[in-house]
């Protein structure tokens, strides 16, 4: 399995905008709220947090132009093509060319951060099962929470992390200040 994991400093707003990267927290104006560890890291860094108009696909608008109802219909994948899928019909999927597609702009909120460090790879086996495996909660045959520890926030969560790591990593050398957090992506 492939695994990126960055040691980010959060930034306050006034900075130079292309020496750093931006972690959205709103989706097309909506808050992201399936994900315990981003509701905890949006939390934590909200004095950080900043409006950002961002370039989005107009789905709805080109879904209106064919005569298609676009809340019928659910992301599926984006590449050169762009693909969804009807919620009521699995096997009825619509596919679109990329370059098709019109765009808007939609003020979105967003977390501004510079990269400290980065590491790939460099976990053991059981990081990815007792970590961050499953994504998903699931009790009595229903979803609870998203559970999945994208997000570091503190030196006592990092230290359940280092647990896992391999014993050359860089990731057992870090520590967090005030300002800082770590993003994992599989």
């Amino acid at each position: 399995m492939g695994i990126d994991i960055f040691k980010c400093k959060a930034i306050k707003e006034n900075h130079d905008k292309n020496d750093v990267e931006y972690l959205q927290l709103t989706i097309l104006g909506k808050e992201i709220d399936d994900n315990k560890y981003l509701i905890k890291l949006k939390d934590v860094f909200k004095d950080f947090i900043v409006p950002m108009e961002l370039e989005h696909y107009d789905f709805e608008k080109e879904f209106s132009n064919i005569g298609l109802d676009y809340k019928k219909y659910k992301l599926q994948s984006i590449g050169d093509n762009i693909t969804f899928y009807n919620i009521d019909n699995f096997d009825e999927t619509l596919s679109f060319d990329e370059k098709s597609f019109s765009t808007r702009f939609i003020s979105e909120k967003v977390i501004y951060y510079k990269e400290l460090s980065y590491q790939r790879k460099g976990m053991k086996d059981s990081f990815y099962t007792d970590v961050i495996s499953g994504s998903y909660k699931i009790s009595e045959n229903k979803i609870d929470e998203y559970n999945s520890m994208d997000y570091i926030l503190n030196n006592g969560d990092l230290e359940i992390v280092k647990m896992h790591a391999e014993d050359d990593s860089d990731l057992i050398k870090w520590m967090l200040a005030d300002d800082e957090f770590i993003i994992i992506t599989c």
